[in-house]
């Protein structure tokens, strides 16, 4: 029978991929670069997640003020609400998709096509375009306004544009990551279930990924 290594496709052994990944991580983490797991460095790897949430260099510099402005919003308000690892990777990749590389807080249609959805809470003529996908990762829905208003202390109903400035569309979209995201998903790195929950399907999913490889560094990569 095999054991829970082999499954996991691990063979035990420490060869040279796996000490190359020590060396990165000792260099990542100041210690000495010897490829050996010294009492120090297990202290430190003990402490340290698998996978930890980066910005690759240069990854913003071509962006205008609106993209930096939007993009320093949704890691700000993750950070503060105590995402990371992998969980901020995750949350940054779908922010960067939703939001058209932190291009906008408002979805580019109409709205229209939400009018009369009652699952949405749209009920009153009109309510599709008002209450039109806003926030970085996209609020839609009478209903959603409210729930969201309500717990963040912002009357979203009466003035819906109100989440698409980007201190509010980065509290928005926090909000619906740890009431909606968390509790349905047990590993942020599964991209795909991190996805259907955000989009209600996989749209996009490619541009998902590479956001959330982007966004994330694994010591077992040693890149």
């Amino acid at each position: 029978s095999l054991d829970n290594s082999e499954l996991r496709g691990v063979d035990s052994d420490f060869g040279p991929a796996t000490q190359r990944a020590v060396m990165a991580f000792q260099k990542d983490a100041g210690l000495p670069v010897t490829g050996d797991i010294d009492p120090t460095t297990a202290k430190a790897l003990a402490e340290k997640e698998a996978v930890s949430y980066r910005v690759p260099a240069g990854f913003t510099d071509k962006y205008s003020e609106k993209q930096k402005t939007n993009f320093k919003a949704a890691e700000d308000a993750a950070i503060s609400a105590g995402l990371k690892g992998a969980e901020l990777a995750a949350y940054m990749a779908q922010v960067a998709h939703e939001s058209d590389n932190f291009n906008t807080a408002e979805e580019y249609a109409s709205g229209s096509a939400y009018e009369g959805r009652k699952d949405l809470g749209n009920t009153q003529p009109g309510d599709g375009k008002k209450f039109k996908g806003r926030g970085y990762i996209q609020l839609t829905g009478r209903s959603n306004y409210k729930k969201a208003g309500d717990a963040l202390g912002i009357d979203l109903v009466n003035n819906p544009e109100l989440a698409e400035e980007p201190e509010n569309a980065a509290a928005i979209s926090v909000w619906f990551w740890k009431n909606k995201v968390r509790p349905q998903v047990p590993d942020f790195m599964d991209t795909e279930r991190v996805t259907k929950v955000v989009n209600g399907g996989f749209n996009g999913l490619t541009d998902r990924l590479k956001y959330c490889d982007k966004f994330t560094k694994q010591w077992w990569d040693a890149d």
